[in-house]
């Protein structure tokens, strides 16, 4: 007899999937303070919320903003041989800033992005964090990339 609920565990026990998570408090950015230009270093820790294995590559992409929206820009990508039950894996992407405007900016880890995992639940595959980007517009240019535009607003000043 013993504890029903360890019951309805093994009774169920083939209907049992994998189940990839990400978590918001776990993805991180290297350096602390990010200026337009800098390489920044985006770490996520990714788990298997299941005792079952992931046999089969999957693909998680790194987007800044939600990819779910028009104009989600993918910043990196990385494939994922397999993933053992209850086990988390550290994945690191890079974005490299220079051309984009200063701001708060939301970073997004989504999992399984063509679907190719049959999970329990699909509703935890995604997550972002929040990071600033400080900086004029101009940052991270060569100063004579934009002799051109000096040369146009020079007859206007």
């Amino acid at each position: 007899m013993g504890d029903p609920a360890l019951n309805y565990v093994y009774e169920n026990i083939d209907t049992l999937k994998p189940d990839l998570v990400i978590k918001k408090s776990e993805i991180s950015f290297l350096p602390g303070q990010n200026n337009i230009g800098d390489t920044v270093s985006i770490t996520a820790i990714i788990r298997n919320n299941s005792i079952i294995d992931i046999g089969s590559s999957f693909y998680v992409a790194c987007y800044l903003s939600d990819p779910e929206l028009t104009g989600s820009v993918k910043l990196d990508s990385i494939l994922v041989d397999s993933l053992s039950g209850y086990v988390a894996d550290t994945l690191s992407f890079t974005w490299k800033t220079t051309g984009f405007d200063p701001g708060y900016k939301k970073i997004y880890i989504d999992l399984d992005i063509h679907d190719s995992i049959d999970e329990l639940s699909e509703n935890n595959n995604a997550n972002y964090s929040k990071i600033v980007l400080t900086g004029s517009l101009l940052s991270g240019y060569k100063s004579n990339s934009f002799s051109w535009l000096k040369s146009v607003l020079s007859e206007f000043l």
